[in-house]
């Protein structure tokens, strides 16, 4: 009897012992209870991440997390379904737990909140916690292009194939993570203030806390259709390989006094400040990161855009807006691709589309109908331009190369001239490598002005590597080798003399020329003699149109006059600057 009841203490001992895991493995709650975790999930430091693997083998394997998103080698997939997530809105009376377990701040959540879509499966949530460093030390631990952000939230979910979260911990399907960017922004996040305020409550290592149900979803970014997708392990012992992590492109703001509260709230063991609570990047051995949006970048700033933004008419083909970015020179040297008349303007405008029956731009650009680019050139005005201003404003945000922003969504179209109904069509190819010859031009013979201010914002803000500046991103002109450039309209007068073409605008000023004001001031001058001035003036008119019926050709002989059409709808939207 005695033997038999020394077997079951301790089978039950070892039970115990094994239900502790780390963050990811949810090592603070249990399925059926939300208990402190055993003595053995702190058996493991930050301080010593070279370890991990002696006492966790799976720490040193070929597919760890977290990792750097290079966005110049991710792989779009149009394939990848959006997220959609049910149950995340709780009510008051659903008390969350939140607990300081001493290797993070963890909340506890119901398993009614659910990943729908997205995924091959339906994934369970188990639990949430944050990832973060200090005021000097951003503590993000993914990174985009080797940047790292403030703080990082993760929110961890297991396979509803499985029973609950220790039996999902360790098998191939078995995890699928939801992680955000928190930066700092002006002004109080409410929603993460539900779970800060109570802070204080937990300071001291296993403590716990409850606090009301909320709206889970507002943690996350406000739109979930941007999204990063890999393969990869939990971040803390036992290094598990079997997480399918997603990382949200657009980020969740806080402000600086909320991100002070946890960087220097909590504490761990012997009243130590747990902060840099966070894993460093480790290698991709191969693995592919994909992607939900176009991420192909272009030299110099470039602005990413959303799928919804399309040409509905002008081409053959409706065209879907990939991204936009510039090209400009110097103070002394003018920077547009184009020319009009061998004319350069100080920059230039690219908005790049591809053709809707391609499944993203990488497949599109070395298609013969692939892609369709509206042109504009940018000149220089008397005033500010209030649309420019939204992205040029964000440029030191960027100075350094690979770096991005984000800014808020506004009406792209008044980035382009105010009428597009005056244009030129060519045939050409990308202005960068790989050259693609693939590229329906459309530049248009209206021009953009910004201040003087804002064109030496362009021109001298952003660097390359080695901190050089960087400026002259444009590409000298090629040959026709007998290319036709068609126009939307006529680009020669009534009067058969050539078209003057648009010139680099320095003022708003400019004088318009009317072929009869000479006229009026003799009239006023000489008005006793109006009558025969008038007489002359008509046989004159009359001689001059006899002479040009039989004009057949301007100036520009690689020009013809076709009409044509471009759609303006162009969507206003949320965009990200890189």
């Amino acid at each position: 009897m005695l033997l038999h009841m020394f077997l079951i203490l301790h089978l039950q001992m070892l039970v115990m012992a094994s239900s502790s895991s780390s963050e990811e493995d949810g090592s603070s709650e249990r399925d059926d209870e939300h208990s402190k975790g055993s003595s053995h999930q702190h058996q493991w430091g930050y301080h010593d991440q070279d370890t991990w693997s002696s006492a966790f083998e799976h720490c040193s394997g070929k597919s760890q997390s977290p990792i750097d998103i290079d966005t110049h080698k991710v792989f779009y997939d149009p394939r990848l379904p959006p997220i959609k997530l049910e149950g995340y809105d709780l009510t008051g009376s659903a008390a969350l737990t939140l607990i300081n377990n001493g290797h993070t701040l963890q909340l506890s959540l119901p398993s009614s909140m659910r990943i729908m879509r997205g995924f091959d499966h339906v994934y369970v949530a188990a639990q949430l916690h944050f990832h973060w460093g200090t005021t000097e030390v951003p503590g993000s631990e993914h990174t985009i292009d080797n940047v790292h952000f403030p703080a990082e939230i993760h929110v961890v979910h297991y396979n509803s194939k499985y029973a609950n979260l220790t039996e999902a911990a360790s098998k191939a399907d078995g995890l699928a993570v939801l992680g955000g960017f928190i930066g700092i922004g002006l002004h109080e996040n409410d929603n993460y203030e539900k779970i800060l305020s109570a802070l204080t409550d937990i300071s001291i290592e296993e403590s716990n806390t409850e606090i009301p149900g909320f709206n889970v979803r507002h943690l996350l970014p406000n739109s979930l259709e941007r999204f990063y997708r890999y393969n990869g392990s939990l971040t803390t012992p036992p290094c598990f390989q079997t997480v399918s992590w997603t990382l949200f492109n657009d980020s969740i703001r806080v402000s600086r006094r909320q991100l002070a509260a946890l960087e220097d709230t909590l504490k761990t063991e012997h009243n130590k400040l747990l902060s840099k609570n966070f894993r460093a990047p480790q290698l991709l051995h191969g693995r592919k990161v994909l992607a939900s949006f176009h991420t192909v970048s272009s030299m110099g700033i470039q602005l990413s855009l959303p799928s919804s933004m399309r040409i509905m008419r002008g081409f053959d083909h409706v065209y879907v807006a990939a991204q936009l970015h510039f090209h400009w020179g110097t103070t002394e040297v003018p920077g547009s691709e184009h020319t009009i008349d061998n004319v350069h303007f100080p920059a230039e405008i690219h908005v790049v589309h591809y053709n809707s029956k391609y499944a993203n731009l990488t497949e599109a650009a070395s298609k013969a109908d692939g892609l369709a680019v509206l042109g504009g050139f940018i000149g220089i005005g008397l005033h500010e331009n209030d649309n420019y201003e939204k992205i040029l404003s964000a440029l030191t945000d960027i100075s350094i190369e690979e770096s991005n922003t984000e800014i808020p969504g506004f009406n792209v179209r008044h980035l382009l001239p105010n009428s597009l109904e005056r244009f030129y069509r060519y045939n050409g190819s990308l202005t960068t490598p790989p050259c693609f010859q693939t590229v329906s031009w459309t530049l248009f013979n209206d021009s953009i002005r910004v201040s003087r201010r804002q064109l030496a914002a362009l021109e001298d803000t952003l660097k390359t590597e080695h901190n050089k500046l960087l400026s002259k991103n444009f590409r000298a002109p090629q040959l026709l080798h007998g290319r036709k450039v068609l126009a939307s309209f006529h680009t020669v007068s009534s009067m058969g003399k050539p078209r003057e073409a648009p010139q680099p605008e320095t003022q708003d000023n400019n004088v318009k020329k009317t072929s009869g004001g000479e006229w009026h001031i003799l009239a006023i001058t000489f008005g006793v003699l109006f009558a025969i001035t008038f007489l002359v003036f008509s046989m004159y008119t009359y001689q001059q149109k006899k002479k040009y019926s039989k004009f057949k050709k301007g100036s520009k002989q690689n020009v013809i006059y076709k009409p044509a059409s471009i759609g303006k709808d162009i969507d206003q939207t949320s965009v990200t600057i890189t």
